[in-house]
């Protein structure tokens, strides 16, 4: 199973932190976003790691081959249009099963692991136990407890969707042909998630992997920042959780 990080991003919501670097590369507690995906993956005993950048590319190119130096590096210069097309950038080398994953987490590192063992065609990363923002990503399930809906603006939702997707090969072919349509050239609004929402639309509801109980970070705007770096200062094994 090959997994796709999508690195392309210039995390403007981190104002001056991204000035000159990519998101990929803001330095958390000592580590770049993008080590911390790299050193998961490699935890978990990934062989194929494919990693998309964009914004500031050779420095995100850097980072890469010095911690990870078998990785295939792919970039999109469409990054600042949406990450569907960092997605559609890698389109060639999606031939089998994969995870795709946003650099902008920090996650312990069994949870790749649990995602990697859940049934289902496509399964959706999931928790139930947080509070949720405006800017969180929500999911409504369907009655049989699959993803029936996902969208930053659900007024209803039941839990919140958490950055990675496993697609196998039972579901590879209508993944895959929801990403050809949905990253058409024309294509400026759609993002990855929409790909789970619209196989929702077809009676395909794409399964979830409930990580509630493991606590994971998102990166995304200052006070993020400084959260995880607090959450990561005071406890010295977070990256080693297990789910009770």
């Amino acid at each position: 199973m090959k997994i796709i990080l999508l690195a392309a991003g210039m995390g403007t919501r981190l104002k001056d932190r991204t000035k000159v670097i990519p998101k990929a590369i803001v330095d958390v507690h000592g580590k770049s976003l993008i080590r911390y995906q790299l050193e998961m993956a490699l935890r978990n005993g990934f062989e194929e790691i494919i990693v998309v950048g964009g914004f500031f590319h050779e420095k995100l190119e850097e980072e890469v081959r010095t911690h990870c130096p078998q990785a295939r590096l792919l970039y999109n210069p469409l990054y600042k249009i949406s990450n569907i097309h960092t997605l559609n950038r890698a389109r060639e080398f999606l031939n089998g099963p994969f995870i795709v994953c946003n650099v902008d987490h920090i996650y312990p590192y069994v949870i790749l692991d649990m995602l990697r063992r859940s049934p289902g065609s496509v399964v959706g990363l999931c928790d139930f136990d947080r509070p949720l923002g405006p800017d969180d990503m929500k999911v409504f399930l369907s009655r049989t407890g699959g993803i029936e809906e996902i969208s930053k603006k659900l007024p209803l939702f039941d839990g919140g969707y958490c950055g990675m997707t496993k697609v196998d090969e039972q579901g590879l072919a209508s993944y895959l042909a929801l990403l050809d349509r949905l990253a058409a050239p024309q294509a400026d609004g759609p993002v990855v998630e929409n790909i789970l929402g619209e196989l929702a639309r077809e009676k395909q509801y794409p399964l979830i992997c409930d990580i509630s109980g493991l606590r994971w970070l998102e990166v995304d705007d200052e006070v993020d920042y400084q959260n995880a770096e607090r959450i990561l200062r005071m406890v010295p094994r977070f990256l080693e959780q297990r789910k009770r």
